[in-house]
């Protein structure tokens, strides 16, 4: 099965820009997930993606296919043929593109399960605060997700603690893809979300002090920070000998 792509107005400086080649990105996962194992188009989709492979066709394959897709489409297909290539979706190098794909979006109702089990995997290893499945479920608007192939594989939560403050609480991406990006990705998506909500301030308690440093947040003493946050933190059985270090970000409104 076929699909045909055509980027209609491509300028250069439009192609480079990352939020065309995430749209570019998403018509070609549109694509795979409906079943379509091939796509024809006179686009430089290897230009725009790195790394998605294509080929050049033949004359008599670009016959059939032409007439193909003409007969079953009300917009005749008028191209130069010399420009027309495939991109097999199935091949092993266009599935090594699909890999690097990362999503980051606001939580759903359905995504509780899989954030409540990332959560307690770093609570049982004494890395974060464990959390029940009902909390999650219910606070789920606090959390934000990031995907890989369409998996969730990280995840962090927003929690407005003050009228201009909010805690930057249960960051985690799966053990086996730490180091990829993928937690700075989440984090700016997160900091987004604090700027819409016209927050001041956002803080963490963390023992990430370099990650968190890159992401804009310093150090400040625990004691400047509101008594309402060590509600959470009496539950910890570290709460005697706190390790964590407080860190926060002036927002730019």
């Amino acid at each position: 099965t076929y699909a045909w792509l055509h980027l209609f107005g491509l300028e250069a400086d439009v192609i480079k820009t990352q939020k065309f080649r995430d749209f570019v990105q998403f018509q070609i996962e549109n694509a795979r997930k409906i079943g379509i194992r091939t796509i024809v188009t006179d686009a430089p989709l290897n230009a725009v993606l790195n790394h998605f492979s294509g080929r050049k066709i033949e004359a008599s394959e670009r016959t059939v296919i032409l007439n193909l897709m003409n007969a079953v489409t009300e917009f005749k297909i008028a191209v130069n043929p010399q420009n027309l290539s495939v991109h097999d979706l199935n091949s092993s190098e266009n599935k090594e593109c699909r890999r690097g794909i990362r999503t980051v979006r606001d939580a759903a109702l359905s995504d509780a399960k899989v954030i409540w089990e990332i959560i307690n995997h770093y609570a049982l290893h004494g890395e974060m605060l464990p959390k029940s499945l009902i909390f999650i479920q219910q606070n789920i608007r606090n959390y934000s997700v990031i995907e890989r192939e369409g998996q969730i594989v990280g995840c962090a939560a927003l929690q407005i603690m003050w009228n201009d403050l909010a805690e930057v609480a249960s960051v985690g991406i799966l053990d086996e893809l730490r180091g990829l990006g993928m937690g700075q990705k989440l984090m700016t998506h997160i900091i987004g979300r604090a700027e819409r909500l016209k927050l001041h301030k956002i803080f963490s308690l963390t023992r990430q002090i370099p990650f968190f440093e890159k992401m804009g947040f310093h150090k400040i003493p625990k004691e400047t920070l509101p008594p309402k946050i060590w509600k959470d933190c009496m539950h910890c059985k570290k709460f005697m000998g706190c390790d964590e270090a407080a860190m926060i970000r002036e927002l730019e409104l």
